[in-house]
């Protein structure tokens, strides 16, 4: 079981939980301090009393990129505030005790979920103000507008879903990425895959792959196959996944916008 968990104890005179945990952030949770790419980020809160500062913005900047954060509250720390710290559900991330002796009360339980949430398949990720299993597929793909530039047959398209960032995706454009850093564990025997997309006039008419998984040879193995001519999507399968495979994920269009 591999992770990265970090503690932050908060407390004496004056609690500037905000700052610590941006610190925590920006400082610790990076690569040159030993964070690598595929293993999940816990972080354990401890305090005990109200923060001075802005706890909210950087713990749901956080809390949307993945990280997985526990709060644990004592003597005069504020309920409320160790909610909006910690990830969802509250009942799982947010504990409260008397003192932090009483911290040894809820250490099976604690040890348990941050376990749990070490070991997990999928990564988490911050929806309709739950922490759920999954990721964005845009962002793991590398289409934000600080990387999609990067991407070659990639460009920016302004307006085109209201306030969504949207992507096309010129012909012959490739988007690959290998699944170690989508799914560490392996592929889940079970996954959904969610998207928007909004095929052009100068889309081709014949098939093509929308998404795919590839093994190491670079032959398809899963994918979603987008006939616009007759407006279909067709899925394949050609052999079973294996949890170990050395396969990579990929989004291939032709002339297509992708909504983030």
């Amino acid at each position: 079981m591999w992770m990265f968990l970090v503690f932050i104890l908060l407390g004496c005179f004056v609690s500037c939980s905000g700052r610590a945990i941006k610190h925590v952030k920006e400082s610790i949770f990076t690569t040159e301090a030993g964070a690598r790419r595929g293993v999940p980020k816990v972080l354990v809160v401890l305090t005990d009393g109200r923060s001075q500062d802005d706890v909210n913005k950087v713990s749901k900047e956080m809390q949307m990129e993945g990280y997985i954060i526990f709060a644990i509250g004592f003597a005069d720390a504020d309920y409320g505030e160790l909610v909006n710290i910690a990830s969802k559900p509250s009942d799982r991330h947010v504990f409260f005790v008397d003192d932090v002796d009483a911290v040894k009360k809820i250490e099976e339980q604690l040890i348990t979920f941050v376990c749990e949430a070490a070991t997990a398949t999928c990564p988490s990720v911050l929806m309709s103000g739950n922490t759920l299993a999954g990721f964005k597929m845009m962002e793991k793909f590398g289409l934000v507008e600080k990387e999609y530039s990067t991407i070659p047959g990639v460009s920016l398209e302004p307006g085109s879903f209201n306030s969504y960032p949207c992507y096309r995706l010129h012909r012959d454009a490739l988007v690959l990425q290998p699944t170690k850093y989508l799914h560490p564990e392996g592929l889940p025997s079970d996954y959904t895959i969610s998207m928007m997309l909004r095929l052009l006039p100068e889309t081709p008419q014949e098939p093509f792959a929308l998404w795919e998984i590839l093994n190491k040879d670079n032959e398809p193995i899963v994918g979603l196959i987008l006939d616009s001519e007759s407006e279909s999507l067709k899925v394949f399968l050609l052999c079973r996944l294996s949890f170990c495979s050395p396969v990579f994920c990929q989004i291939n269009q032709e002339s297509s916008q992708f909504q983030k």
